[in-house]
């Protein structure tokens, strides 16, 4: 690229030197710079300014993986109270489940925390297990045949965390399962949630697993949608063709005591996450997303 004018001399511009480029095209037609270019050389330099954006953005990316995340979530951010160098699974658990909980299943949990963190006794239905070297624990809460029609349930609520690769984050999961005699059921509470924590800012955000890989499994079903208009009409819905069947009260029931439910098992050991798919008509299908340091990807 030539460049003209009183400073010339002391002007020599690369590809890469993409300050000098932005700083020359917002100049141009100002007299005080003393530089003009060629109208065949600008667009080389508007090119030259969209790569340097791009780069840029992938610079900024890499710098920080969870840049998006944490701007999304940055007003529910919670700080992570810890005593020594850096949080551990304790101080997590501590921070994700809060002081005030806003469901049941949360309450729960704060009390059996609580008065684990006070060595005070559990229910003779509840259970923990808390490891702090491989940074896990599990909640347990059992609960008995009541006669009821219900039978036996188990609610399962794990949590552990990773340690990013870029050296700045830290991933914390959250996972929900519930079994009804044995048996996995859709719930509001079920799945898997999970925390980033800025190493900088003492700082956890939470997110779904979208951006992070988790939430690339599929079950099959996912575009059958099964409800009842409330005046005892039951239906079942296909969004890939927009077709909609009535069906009995019997088969939506049926449809809810076996939809296909994923149940997830965090790592106490290893960094992967086995995740089952529960209830399907071949039975049930397990399998694996893995840990590359930032995020998850589906094992194929």
């Amino acid at each position: 690229m030539q460049i003209y004018g009183e400073h010339s001399e002391n002007v020599r511009v690369f590809a890469s030197d993409f300050d000098l480029l932005k700083i020359i095209y917002l100049h141009q037609n100002i007299a005080t710079s003393g530089i003009e270019i060629k109208p065949d050389d600008m667009n080389m330099l508007k090119k030259s300014l969209c790569v340097a954006a791009l780069m840029a953005g992938l610079n900024a990316a890499a710098q920080n993986p969870y840049s998006e995340i944490e701007a999304d979530s940055a007003e529910f951010a919670v700080e992570v109270k810890f005593s020594g160098q850096k949080p551990g699974i304790a101080d997590f658990v501590t921070a994700w489940i809060g002081d005030e909980p806003e469901d049941e299943l949360t309450g729960l949990l704060y009390d059996i925390w609580q008065n684990h963190l006070k060595n005070k006794p559990l229910n003779k239905n509840e259970r923990i297990t808390v490891d702090a070297k491989n940074g896990y624990v599990c909640f347990e809460i059992n609960t008995p045949d009541e006669g009821d029609g219900y039978g036996e349930g188990k609610t399962s609520v794990e949590m552990c965390y990773w340690n990013c690769s870029d050296g700045k984050h830290k991933v914390i999961a959250k996972s929900v399962s519930q079994y009804q005699n044995g048996k996995a059921f859709l719930s509001e509470f079920g799945g898997i949630s999970f925390a980033i924590y800025n190493n900088d800012t003492h700082k956890i955000v939470f997110t779904n697993g979208s951006g992070l890989g988790a939430d690339d499994i599929e079950t099959g079903v996912e575009h059958l949608n099964y409800g009842s208009n409330g005046d005892g009409e039951f239906y079942v819905e296909n969004s890939k063709t927009g077709e909609r069947k009535k069906i009995t009260e019997d088969e939506y029931n049926i449809w809810y005591e076996n939809y296909p439910v994923i149940t997830y098992a965090l790592p106490r050991s290893g960094k992967n996450i086995t995740a089952t798919i529960n209830n399907l008509p071949s039975g049930n299908k397990q399998v694996t997303l893995v840990w590359d340091g930032l995020r998850f990807e589906l094992q194929k």
